[in-house]
């Protein structure tokens, strides 16, 4: 009777561990963007690792570690992982055939929700174009127009079309995702901010296609 009890302490100690483990887990925005210099190959060598990488994601989506991936209109793509430790999210990043092989220069930047968030799918239906605004630290520097930067992404928020606003670590860097393809009036909205048109923000504008209902919506 008493080595039961031990052994139910146990695994119960082990599924205590384990959720824990889970909750210290956060989320990691990763951006693969298509390398100027990657080698040149063959068609077949190119189909091959774009096999591999498919592969590896499945295995990554199978596994928990990515909520989310897709690819830019124009090159590149991006995926969400969640892992304990950037290091980590490294780790599950250097997994992927394409990138050990150069075909992306990737950055892995902690990512933190300020609207919505991430309803994960996989083997997709029915493929969406969403908006994708990202958000960077320009070459200037001006604490005013920073805050300008700030409050006019609070105001974009309260958007119905603003599925997703989230920061990186680096403040005034992130990303704004809406329910619609890139349109003139969401772009003019969207840079219609003193802190972009002086350089202390700077934008970039792409069509991102996703699997639809990544962001809940």
């Amino acid at each position: 009777m008493k080595s039961l009890w031990n052994l139910l302490l146990m695994i119960t100690a082990g599924l205590l561990l384990s959720a824990c483990s889970e909750q210290q887990k956060s989320e990691y925005f990763v951006f693969l963007n298509t390398n100027p210099d990657k080698a040149v190959l063959s068609e077949v060598e190119v189909e091959t690792l774009q096999d591999q990488h498919m592969e590896n994601m499945d295995k990554l989506a199978a596994e928990g570690d990515m909520v989310a991936s897709g690819p830019f209109e124009g090159g590149g793509g991006m995926m969400i992982l969640k892992a304990v430790s950037e290091e980590k999210a490294w780790e599950l990043v250097n997994s992927d055939p394409a990138v050990k092989a150069g075909r992306f220069n990737v950055e892995v930047l902690p990512l933190s929700f300020i609207k919505g968030s991430i309803c994960p799918w996989w083997q997709p239906v029915d493929m969406g174009t969403y908006a994708f605004f990202r958000f960077s630290k320009g070459p200037t520097v001006n604490a005013e127009r920073l805050q300008d930067h700030f409050y006019q992404l609070s105001v974009l928020e309260d958007e119905p079309r603003v599925l997703i606003q989230a920061d990186f670590d680096d403040a005034g860097s992130g990303i704004l995702i809406l329910d619609q393809p890139l349109s003139d009036d969401w772009i003019e909205k969207v840079v219609d901010n003193q802190a972009i048109q002086e350089g202390v923000i700077e934008v970039d504008i792409k069509n991102l296609l996703i699997a639809r209902g990544t962001f809940c919506d």
